[in-house]
């Protein structure tokens, strides 16, 4: 699978999963959405990410085509992941933050908290180089806009 470069940034156009819609889901499509979302969860963190969406649909109890109607490639869904993924980081660090006054503190805290919890296990490898630029189409849209905003 590839998550750089042009099959990568494609998915970021409609990553949300809800095919790019503003209206809600069906109760039952956001049921599917859910079980869809933690089956993938599950089969990636257990096969990795070369497992075929059709072990994705058969833990999720959906048929294939509900998969592929809400994630048209493999690389949306691992996106979508990846998002939530990092949300769930951020949001961590951030309560680290707000219950310590000194940041070393805060990071230990942040840390045992992340991997008790296993934060961060389902984040494609290529979020998780340390010391490559990110490329610009893999920064979420808050990071985007800071970095061209600048300091």
């Amino acid at each position: 699978m590839h998550l750089q470069g042009s099959s990568w940034s494609a998915a970021v156009a409609s990553s949300d999963g809800n095919g790019g819609r503003n209206t809600p889901l069906r109760v039952d499509a956001q049921r599917n959405l859910e079980h869809v979302l933690r089956a993938a969860r599950e089969v990636f963190g257990e096969l990795g990410y070369g497992a075929p969406m059709e072990d994705v649909a058969r833990r999720a109890r959906v048929g294939v085509g509900t998969v592929y109607r809400r994630f048209p490639s493999k690389d949306v869904l691992v996106r979508r992941i990846a998002e939530e993924e990092t949300a769930r980081l951020t949001d961590q660090a951030r309560a680290a933050l707000g219950q310590e006054n000194e940041p070393w503190s805060a990071l230990a805290r942040f840390l045992r908290t992340s991997v008790a919890s296993g934060a961060g296990r389902l984040l494609p490898p290529q979020v998780l180089r340390v010391g490559v630029e990110v490329e610009a189409e893999i920064r979420l849209p808050q990071q985007r806009q800071a970095a061209v905003a600048g300091p």
